[in-house]
């Protein structure tokens, strides 16, 4: 259905047409210059999962040269649970937020989530009462403009069409979105995967298996339901490891039986996932403290404690290890040997080019594991003299 021919139904139908709709829908995004109601609703009404594509026996036909003949798959929530959302190991990619998915690893969605299929067909996955309120909102505001304007009141009709832009309607969604961060919700952040929401009242289950898991995890390290985080109503959350074959780690502790109590700006890790907790100001109880290289796992916040400091402490230490570093949706990692740094990554980056953007890092939380033994061979790490915030030359060779 075009969404034009949507507000035609409900202007002929009135409220009780709004009143059939409980699930989600899937709106098409395009060029502002579009012809104004020509936007694609679909009305996600299926109990199956259905299968998103260029082929004509498609569930959701997608009619773009650049996406494959069958490209995704969305699954239904299981009762109150996530719609969840996989790449079929199509050639164009699936995007999530403007993260690509990785293939057939089911990904939880988000309201006002950003599909991607290929470089060009994009949708918004929207509950059904977020859907109803932003054409609400828009209806709302294209009268009050009219009559700012001095202008006749908009037949139904007309205020239907100018309705269906995309500006307006990314607009009003965008506006409910901001209005979802100021009331300070909750969510988890893992490089590479989409943020996954979490609000009072609500738990996710973190591990490997789509089946079982909200917040998907590949690797072997991960457990198919590996670790548990919820968020009780008060608005308290708390860790929890599910009988983990290689444990959940907070504070470089693995956790035990009993779940233990995370703020925000925390970071735990899942196999070799960093997750971190963000949303809301950061926990008022953290002390800033001196950064000690011991015998298990480290974790700190770098707006307490500066990286050059972390890094002279390995050094003067001698110690080995892999330092991981989470900031905001980057990861990055320095390995180190007997106190020399070996290896280091910034996203994409490597060698030289990462360990100045690591150096270069005022925010973020991270860990040290002394456990880890490099493999690789040493990179040439020497930045030079006048590289600001270095620690001593004979540190980094």
């Amino acid at each position: 259905m075009l969404l034009g021919s949507f507000f035609a139904h409900r202007d002929a139908l009135g409220e009780a047409f709004l009143e059939t709709f409980s699930r989600p829908f899937l709106l098409e995004e395009g060029e502002l210059g579009c012809e104004a109601g020509a936007r694609r609703v679909h009305y996600l009404q299926h109990e199956a999962p259905l299968i998103l594509g260029r082929r004509r026996e498609c569930d959701l036909r997608l009619d773009d040269p650049n996406v494959s003949g069958r490209h995704a798959r969305l699954y239904p929530g299981l009762g109150e649970g996530p719609w969840r959302l996989e790449d079929l190991g199509s050639t164009n990619g699936t995007l999530l937020d403007g993260h690509p998915l990785p293939p057939r690893c089911p990904t939880s969605l988000r309201d006002l989530a950003l599909l991607g299929f290929g470089p060009r067909c994009r949708y918004l996955f929207v509950t059904a009462p977020t859907f109803l309120e932003v054409l609400e909102r828009l209806r709302r505001g294209l009268r009050a403009r009219a009559e700012r304007e001095g202008a006749q009141p908009l037949p139904e009709q007309t205020v239907a069409v100018q309705a269906a832009s995309v500006d307006g309607l990314a607009d009003a969604a965008e506006a409910l979105a901001e209005e979802s961060r100021g009331a300070g919700l909750l969510h988890l952040a893992c490089p590479g995967r989409p943020a996954f929401p979490l609000s009072p009242g609500e738990a996710v289950v973190l591990g490997r298996s789509p089946e079982r898991a909200q917040l998907v995890l590949p690797g072997q390290d991960v457990s198919r339901r590996h670790a548990e985080v919820r968020c009780d109503p008060s608005g308290e959350v708390w860790l929890a490891d599910l009988g983990s074959a290689n444990g959940t780690f907070f504070r470089g502790e693995r956790l035990g039986e009993e779940p233990v109590r995370i703020a925000v700006g925390d970071v735990f890790r899942v196999g070799d996932h960093l997750v971190g907790l963000h949303g809301a100001p950061a926990d008022p109880d953290a002390q800033t403290s001196e950064f000690q290289v011991g015998e298990g796992e480290r974790m700190g916040n770098l707006a307490q404690l500066p990286v050059r400091s972390v890094l002279e402490a390995v050094a003067q230490a001698q110690k080995s290890g892999l330092l991981e570093v989470l900031a905001g949706e980057t990861s990055a990692s320095l390995s180190f040997r007997v106190g020399e740094p070996w290896c280091a990554t910034y996203g994409d980056l490597r060698g030289r080019a990462a360990l100045a953007r690591i150096l270069a890092l005022t925010d973020g939380r991270f860990v040290f594991r002394p456990d880890f033994l490099e493999s690789r061979p040493r990179e040439d790490l020497s930045l030079g003299s006048r590289e600001p915030g270095l620690p001593p030359p004979a540190s980094f060779g």
